[in-house]
């Protein structure tokens, strides 16, 4: 068995090498320029790792990485020196534990896995080929997606929304950060304050203008005026923006694979080479050793984003108030200008800032009012550039628009009696991939992006693809009449009074029909039902 671990170890070094003899020019001219500049670069890693650049995210790693590396020496230390005595008497129990954890095929795949981040040149190769075929220059492609891959806080513009923030306002503010005019440090008003308008009034806030100005000045946030004499805010304003920023920026896939991964391993590894048993003191330091070990490996990729991105640029929280950050970043390219926002965890891009803007706003007005934030194309983008595909406007001509034009023709083709009320239909295609998973615990999909799919709904009823009759039926609750949309295919319409009187007994005409999320489309042709024509006759049938 220690045999085949070597032969997978040795196929997977063999692979590595091969990519290495690919790329041997590029990694010839990085090896020349390390002896120059190996001392500049330690020393303002060192720098920025125990300042950082931007609220507490650098010191935060410093703390944990730092903390957990001093406690892990200690505890070696101390063992080497007095010799302690760290495994007891076990029987050999769970033995086919034990076997699976000492099997060589277990450690073979942890190497792969090791290794699928390690493999430095594997982006290179794809951005080449998509330089080759998409008119897009190398330099270009790997920026844009290093961009999407990390939000690079310093370089990110900060917009404050909560609660009562309307989507225009919003919106106004996220165009004010796209243009480097985001909000600056702000104070968070404790909540004891006392809020009267005639003593805020004669403050200074009441005579100097600010960058954003709320539309309440009794709001818990108040952004500060950008200004280069304006002291640092303190150390709990530090810690809320941190909480809010994190909100937005965090990169949950990229703290399974570069972090818990690598300490997870690091944790088994360390407990089978001291046999499992150990004392209870002693565990502490096996899980210090384990965080060291994983945080070291998590702050060395992003030391490497980093590194690419620089080479390629060459108080108190009132319960009654929501608050998130969005965070906004333009990155110039000689193809384009890339717009980049950051908010609840997900990241969007455009070329058209305005539009942009204005998804950011409507999806923080969501998150503010406790809904996830709707589907947009923004968010597709940034998975596109990810993934070295900048042709955004060709993927959404060729490929989304496709899409949805065929889920909106299937979804009425299947449903029962050939009829769907419009509105059921648009909240089912926009969410048709969104759901929570892992017993509610995460929300996955990316859906489709609302306007985008009214905008194909609008295409097909157009063209007669879709007709729509309108349906008048009854509310259980109130009896009050309401007028429904029912939609059926193009080519197997039916007469008004068939729909209508399908529309009574069907049950997706009810109470959910008018329980929907997402505004219906607004149809600017006519809305009279295209005319029911007899198959056996080919002539058109009477209402």
């Amino acid at each position: 068995m220690e045999q085949l671990l070597y032969i997978a170890t040795g196929l997977v070094l063999l692979g590595l090498a091969a990519v290495a003899g690919l790329f041997w020019r590029e990694i010839l001219d990085v090896s020349r320029s390390v002896a120059t500049t190996a001392r500049y670069r330690f020393k303002q890693g060192i720098v920025g790792f125990l300042m950082g650049s931007h609220p507490n995210t650098s010191r935060l790693l410093a703390t944990v990485v730092i903390g957990s590396g001093l406690v892990a020496g200690a505890g070696v230390i101390g063992l080497m020196v007095n010799q302690a005595e760290t495994s007891t008497s076990s029987a050999p129990i769970v033995t086919t534990v034990l076997g699976f954890a000492t099997s060589p095929w277990v450690w073979a795949l942890a190497i792969i896995l090791l290794c699928r981040q390690l493999l430095f040149f594997g982006d290179r190769l794809l951005a080449r080929i998509t330089a080759r075929r998409s008119g897009f220059s190398y330099k270009t492609i790997r920026r844009l997606a290093e961009e999407a891959k990390q939000p690079d806080l310093d370089r990110c513009e900060r917009v404050l929304v909560q609660s009562g923030d309307s989507a225009e306002q919003i919106a106004e503010w996220v165009r004010a950060a796209f243009d480097g005019d985001g909000h600056g440090t702000p104070t968070f008003t404790p909540a004891d304050v006392d809020d009267d308008p005639d003593e805020q009034g004669a403050g200074p806030s009441a005579t100097e203008p600010t960058d954003l100005a709320r539309r309440d000045p009794n709001r818990p946030i108040d952004v500060a005026p950008n200004s280069e004499d304006e002291s640092d805010p303190d150390f709990w304003t530090q810690l809320r923006l941190f909480r809010l920023e994190l909100a937005s920026a965090v990169d949950l896939n990229g703290v399974l694979w570069r972090f818990l991964v690598p300490a997870g391993l690091t944790f088994v590894g360390v407990m089978l080479w001291l046999r499992i048993w150990i004392q209870l003191w002693f565990l502490p330091v096996v899980v210090a050793i384990s965080v060291f070990v994983g945080g070291t490996y998590y702050w060395a990729v992003d030391l490497r984003h980093r590194r690419r991105l620089r080479a390629l640029r060459a108080d108190d929280d009132p319960t009654r108030w929501t608050d998130l950050a969005i965070l906004t970043k333009t990155v110039d390219v000689p193809e384009t200008t890339m717009y980049y926002g950051y908010l609840d965890g997900n990241v969007y891009a455009s070329e058209d800032k305005y539009e942009l803007a204005e998804t950011l706003a409507d999806r923080a007005i969501d998150r503010l009012e406790g809904r996830q934030p709707a589907p947009a194309i923004e968010e597709t983008n940034a998975y596109l550039l990810k993934r070295y595909l900048p042709m955004l406007e060709a993927w959404v001509q060729e490929h989304e628009r496709k899409a949805i034009m065929d889920q909106l023709i299937d979804m009425v083709a299947d449903a029962p009696e050939g009829l769907l009320p419009r509105d059921i239909l648009i909240d089912e295609v926009i969410e048709y991939d969104r759901r929570y998973a892992a017993w509610g615990l995460i929300f996955i999909g990316r859906g489709r992006d609302p306007d985008l799919v009214r905008e194909v709904y609008c295409d097909l009823v157009e063209i007669h693809a879709l007709a729509e009759t309108p349906v008048t039926v009854s509310d259980t609750e109130t009896g009050d009449e309401r007028e429904l949309v029912a939609v059926s295919k193009g080519d197997e319409s039916f007469p008004p009074n068939v729909v209508q009187l399908r529309g009574e007994f069907s049950s997706l005409f009810g109470k959910q029909a008018f329980e929907t999320r997402y505004d219906p489309p607004e149809i600017e042709t006519d809305m009279s039902p295209a005319p029911f024509v007899r198959p056996e006759t080919h002539e058109q049938a009477d209402n």
